[in-house]
């Protein structure tokens, strides 16, 4: 079997799973962009918002203690996503890999069966 066909025959086996793969991959993007974001948004608090005397910085810094608290949500509940989908799919996938193999075994003759030597 070439290298291209074992690929094929690879990435077959996420054909079933697809919505759970992609949201998988957008859950670990936000993961990612939103780990990348706090401390950034961190940085514009306390360099321009507390930097700068002005009339409403309490209210900005209110504001960005909620953005950020926003994040950290959806945050935790991505990377909950993340954690569960993900291992339900790969366990998913282990079974369906089981099943074709145990079909494979089931469909070999007896003859073939008989020509495996045990262990000692």
């Amino acid at each position: 079997m070439g290298l291209n066909k074992r690929f094929l025959k690879f990435f077959s086996y996420y054909k079933p799973y697809l919505g759970l793969f992609f949201a998988d991959m957008i859950c670990a993007f936000l993961v990612a962009g939103i780990t990348l974001a706090l401390p950034l948004l961190a940085r514009h608090l306390t360099q321009h918002v507390l930097g700068e005397p002005t009339a409403d910085r309490l209210s900005q810094v209110y504001l960005s203690g909620a953005v950020m608290l926003a994040l950290v949500g959806v945050q935790t509940l991505c990377n909950m996503v993340v954690d569960y989908q993900g291992h339900l799919m790969g366990a998913l996938m282990e079974s369906d890999l089981r099943a074709e193999l145990f079909a494979h075994y089931q469909g070999l003759s007896f003859r073939f069966t008989m020509t495996i030597k045990p262990v000692s």
